[in-house]
This record gives C-alpha cells, sequence and structure tokens, in this order.
C-alpha cells in the first residue's frame, strides 16, 4: 500500500501479486495521474474519480481498459504472451 499525502492507503501495482508486471505497472500509472489526492478534480487528475477508496487506482486502469486479458480472468496476456 501506498499513502496519499492525505494519509489515505491505497493499492498500488505490488499489493495485486496476481497480475502481470505490465498491468501492476498500469496500476502504478494510475495512481500517478490520479495525483494520489482524495479530490482530483483540485489536481489536475480525471473528474469524479476518488482515491478515497484503496483500490481506486486499480479500478480507473480497468476502466480505462489498460488490463491484459489474463489479468481480466482470460488466458492469454496481450503484453507478454
Amino acid at each position: 500500500m501506498a499513502k496519499t499525502s492525505d494519509g489515505i492507503e491505497i493499492l498500488v501495482g505490488k499489493d495485486y501479486p496476481e497480475m502481470c508486471k505490465e498491468c501492476q505497472a498500469e496500476i502504478d500509472r494510475a495512481a500517478t495521474i490520479l495525483g494520489f489526492g482524495p479530490d482530483v478534480a483540485d489536481t489536475g487528475g480525471p473528474v469524479g474519480v476518488s482515491v478515497e477508496d484503496p483500490e481506486g487506482p486499480c479500478m480507473y486502469a480497468y476502466d480505462m481498459g489498460w488490463f491484459c486479458d489474463k489479468s481480466m480472468g482470460g488466458t492469454t496476456c496481450a503484453q507478454t504472451d
């Protein structure tokens, strides 16, 4: 877990060991985009996305379609296979 500037704990890529390294990196990218702040509209991040939910970065990466097929329950990893 990582802590936001407001002390809120959020899950980052390493907290999802079942996902491939590329998908973990996408979660970290989402966390960076979200700005690790509770009000991302004020930080220049996507409006309406909250990181007060510990899984906010993972949910954002999922919504953006950044995960490979295997991380989404499929049989192949588009990133490495």
